[in-house]
């Protein structure tokens, strides 16, 4: 049993929303008064889905997103959602028709950006259940064109990440899991490029040491290929959706220092 929320918009009053919801200012007046309800959830609209869905990410509230905004935006909602906020749902609305996405997206577009999200995270359920909540796993959302960068601190490694689309791509989001040290899974929705650093004073730079490439192939995903050099910027970044919005890949990449 679940109870969710219409949120706040920018400058109104109660009364001019349906304040009785279990919006952030009220979680733990409905925790306290409805203590049988499992989980409080938000219906997120708005741009800073960051923001919102980390309001609901507490010790006494699991994330699940039942209403939110789809094509390439909720995409990288969802990537961030679930490698950052250990999410256990992401819905965009109306998915069985048009759903709501950005102005400048066509249909096929953000059906396209949608389906591509879906089945990557299908494909890495598995492994992302298994490291939920055991700091082995992050994720960053790049919200509008404000935010060209954002970071990621995992395994020991500084992950920057950088917009590498077009222009008017404007949310971008990257999921790594640690499989080990040193070795990670990664995977995303919108043209990124990243780069590495050691997190420590150990070792004062980082290198690529091999990236394959993971595609589904007649409904199974296969190792596709491994990335070479000139595909690297010689060892230094990692490119990542660079085909499109319409294609599932996973990148398992293996890093060093020195």
């Amino acid at each position: 049993m679940y109870v969710n929320a219409a949120l706040i918009r920018p400058n109104y009053q109660p009364g001019q929303y349906n304040s009785g919801g279990p919006l952030p200012h009220s979680l733990d007046i409905y925790r306290a008064g409805a203590p049988h309800v499992d989980f409080l959830s938000p219906d997120i609209h708005f741009d800073n889905f960051a923001e919102w869905a980390g309001k609901y990410k507490r010790e006494d509230n699991t994330l699940f997103v039942p209403e939110a905004r789809g094509g390439s935006t909720g995409s990288a909602n969802a990537f961030y959602a679930f490698g950052q906020l250990d999410a256990i749902g992401f819905s965009p609305f109306a998915i069985d028709g048009s759903m709501e996405s950005a102005d400048t997206e066509n249909t096929e577009t953000a059906q396209q950006s949608i389906a591509a999200a879906y089945s990557t995270l299908a494909h890495l359920a598995p492994v992302i259940l298994q490291k939920q909540g055991t700091g082995e796993m992050a994720a960053v959302v790049l919200e509008g064109e404000a935010q060209p960068a954002g970071r990621i601190f995992l395994g020991g490694y500084i992950m920057e990440v950088r917009r590498a689309g077009p222009p008017n791509e404007s949310r971008i989001s990257v999921l790594v899991i640690q499989e080990s040290p040193d070795q990670f899974l990664v995977a995303g929705s919108g043209a990124a490029q990243v780069s590495f650093l050691p997190d420590s004073e150990d070792a004062p730079r980082a290198g690529i040491a091999r990236i394959d490439q993971e595609e589904p192939v007649d409904g199974r995903w296969i190792w596709q290929r491994r990335l070479n050099g000139d595909e690297s910027a010689q060892g230094q970044l990692l490119k990542i959706n660079t085909d499109g919005p319409g294609k599932p890949t996973v990148y398992r990449l293996r890093l060093y220092r020195y």
